[in-house]
């Protein structure tokens, strides 16, 4: 097919044919299945292998409703801000309070540590970092980053929204659909897919995928953020000092960094 005669719906459409193969998306393994009915918890704190598990439990967050008790996920659903860093210490409550927005809005959770489509994005990055720095070669390095960066976020954007047309899928399935190993898999199949495809089909559809989630009103969640630091470390040009000297950047930052100024300018 021609570039000319591509359309977002084209894509939807071949998502939709995937997923028939026997490849749809399941919530069977993730941690919602254990206690999870119709996409709300109506049990107590409930174990999981052994361990008692808060994040897929509603009942402490109803609870302190019934106290007049803000939780985070009060004040975050009421900044009215399109870019927000969580910061806090390991355990005080940030992958909870993104549990608990998923339950009220559409969410496009990635887990930085452990999913399979950011792992993929890891490695398609280190094996193109330029190991001699020229203005070209980090040039192209970006494009190509904040390329894969579009193709990672479309991927899922394209299967969120044939779901939701087809079945209406409420928020907190779809977040629990997100963390089930099988569909995790499916989602980094999709990416692989979607970077193989040529630049301007991809970035087309990333475009309209992107349009369609605004529409939504929905969030872009990256978790466990901190494996970004290690990642490509110091391989992206500062917004403010971009001088490369004798083969090396003078003042070099983190894929953290960069995947942030690219969210605030883009998504």
């Amino acid at each position: 097919m021609g570039l000319e005669n591509f359309s977002y719906e084209t894509a939807i459409y071949a998502v939709k044919a995937y997923l028939a193969k026997g490849l749809g998306l399941t919530k069977k393994d993730s941690m919602e299945d254990v206690c999870c009915k119709n996409g709300l918890v109506k049990l107590q704190v409930q174990a999981i292998k052994g361990r008692r598990n808060f994040l897929i439990c509603d009942d402490v967050h109803k609870a302190m409703e019934e106290l007049y008790i803000p939780m985070p996920v009060d004040k975050l659903r009421n900044l009215d801000r399109q870019f927000i860093v969580m910061i806090g210490v390991s355990g005080c409550g940030k992958t909870r309070t993104c549990y608990d927005l998923s339950r009220k809005e559409y969410v496009l959770y990635f887990d930085c540590a452990e999913d399979f489509d950011i792992h993929n994005l890891f490695d398609r990055l280190q094996d193109r970092v330029p190991k001699e720095k020229t203005e070209k070669l980090q040039e192209d390095f970006e494009k190509y980053t904040k390329y894969l960066i579009r193709c990672l976020i479309a991927s899922r954007l394209l299967v969120l929204h044939q779901n939701y047309s087809n079945y209406q899928t409420t928020p907190f399935d779809w977040m629990c659909m997100q963390r089930s190993h099988t569909t995790r898999n499916i989602f980094s199949n999709l990416f692989n897919q979607l970077c193989n495809l040529n630049h301007l089909v991809s970035s087309r559809i990333f475009n309209e995928a992107q349009q369609w989630f605004n529409g939504c009103k929905g969030r872009l969640i990256f978790d466990e953020a901190q494996a970004l630091l290690f990642k490509c470390k110091d391989a992206f040009l500062a917004n403010n000092n971009r001088e490369i000297v004798n083969g090396k950047i003078s003042q070099p930052r983190s894929l953290y960094s960069f995947l942030s100024s690219f969210q605030i300018h883009t998504i």
